[in-house]
């Protein structure tokens, strides 16, 4: 049977998270995940039971401002986009050594989505393949609320917005959507400079995309009202890399893993990551 772990880790960042792991019995690789904006390693439960069960382990640890790893004051706070980054190259580091492998596969979703491409295109340490899904990197927002935010991030980085996420357009899973609307650990007032930080970055990811070296899989529901799915059509289109798949899932809203036919994308992921150990 697969072991699952829930423990804290000390990074050399300087902060304690709190992580998850799903590892495999006799695993083939590594998955290391990221999850989005505002919610946590607790929501992937099960896709970490279903890579383990596949011969995968699977860690990922809340991020910073995130989950359980934030404190009550800091949870939607982070004070800069780059802290995520320099979180991760450690946490790969250490999960690295706890599994016995040399390198991994990075997964992210959303903001996670987001955080995978510019770690491979700015460190790319521990990675040897990595898969995004509904990332990021396009972030729709009024010129005039950019303007607002950014005055807000200035003076007041720490005053809290309402969650700009309507939940019924994650999924169309109703029991999905009933968890994420009462989940104490999904905040629901995202900080000024959280949203500022993760807009910035979306718009910086232009800069970094040809860099990225490693085989790539992106993938994006058709009908994501949250993110476009032009963000991944268009962040697929500027890889130089030979090795990359674009999966455009008609129908799916946000969130590809909890969808109700997430199946197909669930065995999609498997037998790409089997041609990619």
């Amino acid at each position: 049977m697969p072991q699952i772990i829930e423990d804290k880790i000390q990074l050399s960042t300087g902060i304690n998270v709190h992580y998850r792991c799903w590892l495999a019995d006799k695993p083939l690789s590594l998955v290391v995940g990221v999850h989005g904006f505002a919610e946590h390693s607790g929501r992937y439960s099960n896709f970490g039971s279903y890579l383990s069960g596949n011969g995968y382990s699977f860690c990922m640890h809340d991020l910073r401002g995130h989950g359980l790893t934030a404190g009550p004051n800091n949870l939607g706070y982070v004070d800069s986009f780059n802290l995520f980054l320099n979180d991760l190259e450690n946490f790969i580091e250490l999960m690295l050594k706890k599994t016995g492998f040399n390198s991994a596969i990075l997964f992210g979703h959303s903001m996670g989505g987001l955080i995978v491409l510019h770690y491979l295109g700015r460190i790319s340490k521990g990675i040897h393949a990595a898969i995004t899904s509904g990332a990021a990197a396009i972030v729709n927002i009024s010129t005039g609320s950019w303007l607002m935010l950014s005055l807000l991030n200035a003076l007041s980085p720490r005053y809290r917005l309402n969650l700009p996420i309507n939940p019924e357009f994650l999924t169309h899973d109703k029991r999905v959507v009933e968890e994420y609307i009462n989940d104490p650990l999904v905040y629901k007032k995202p900080t000024a400079r959280m949203l500022h930080e993760l807009i910035k970055a979306s718009r910086d990811i232009w800069k970094y995309i040809g860099n990225i070296s490693v085989p790539i899989m992106m993938m994006h529901g058709g009908e994501d009202k949250v993110v476009p799915p032009k963000a991944t059509q268009d962040a697929f289109n500027r890889l130089r890399v030979s090795d990359k798949v674009i999966r455009i899932y008609n129908g799916m809203y946000h969130e590809i893993l909890n969808e109700l036919n997430k199946e197909i994308v669930y065995k999609d992921i498997l037998d790409w990551l089997r041609t990619h150990t």
